[in-house]
């Protein structure tokens, strides 16, 4: 059962003239509050959580020493299923953080950080263009993709492809280093009622453990020529 607003509705609303506002409103919001309830009814008595199913996590991660640099491929599982497809063709906009930090192994002392990244991706689905837009921004750069197949751009969303880390002359060449990663799913904010109803889709909202990379030694990391992607990057539940 798809219990899903067309958010389409409300702009329909703003168009009634102020003395009527109300009563426009106040259907639409019913029928809001309406689909809030039938979704909570279906999670907890038709369909309750397994209790073998595994969350999202951060798979088939890599580094690579290349000749630019520390490059990371990763991806991640289990994070982009039905239900969030569902959302997002109904107009729900969902925002993907992945974060990436780089950390020197030490024996006594806290491990200590060397270099951060956030890679930000957000996707959105026009109805009327029948198309998806991902929007990648990592720090000031920001590029904006479009896509026709929710396959592509769900592959697109949940992988890390050749990501510069850290250039290899900023380490030191005998010690010892690692790279973590962790991914947050968040929907866009929206206003009353979207926000009420988006608090109970919670499978749109989640943060994944950190996942770490083996040790990494400078000296011991061989470098390549051409970067290349993980064995299995399409390890994902439909």
């Amino acid at each position: 059962m798809n219990v899903f607003v067309d958010t389409s509705a409300f702009l329909s609303i703003l168009d009634a003239d102020d003395d009527h506002l109300n009563d426009a409103l106040m259907p639409f919001i019913k029928k809001c509050l309406h689909a809030a309830f039938l979704y909570i009814c279906l999670s907890l008595f038709v369909f309750p959580p397994c209790a073998h199913a595994k969350g999202p996590y951060i798979g088939n991660l890599s580094v690579m020493n290349s000749q630019d640099g520390l490059l990371i491929n990763a991806t991640l599982i289990n994070g982009f299923n039905k239900k969030v497809a569902e959302a997002v063709q109904s107009g729900v906009p969902i925002i993907l953080q992945y974060d990436i930090e780089l950390k020197e192994r030490r024996t006594l002392l806290p491990d200590e950080n060397i270099a951060k990244r956030a890679i930000k991706k957000e996707m959105v689905y026009s109805s009327l263009e029948k198309e998806y837009k991902l929007s990648n921004v990592l720090g000031a750069s920001n590029k904006t993709e479009t896509y026709k197949s929710l396959r592509e751009v769900r592959d697109s969303m949940i992988q890390l492809r050749n990501v510069h880390v850290i250039s290899a002359k900023h380490l030191k060449p005998d010690e010892e280093y690692y790279i973590r990663v962790k991914a947050t799913m968040s929907a866009k904010s929206y206003w009353f009622p979207f926000n009420y109803i988006l608090f109970f889709m919670d499978f749109l909202n989640f943060e994944t453990s950190w996942v770490e990379s083996a040790t990494i030694v400078i000296n011991k990391f061989p470098v390549v020529d051409s970067p290349g992607l993980p064995e299995d990057p399409f390890e994902v539940n439909e």
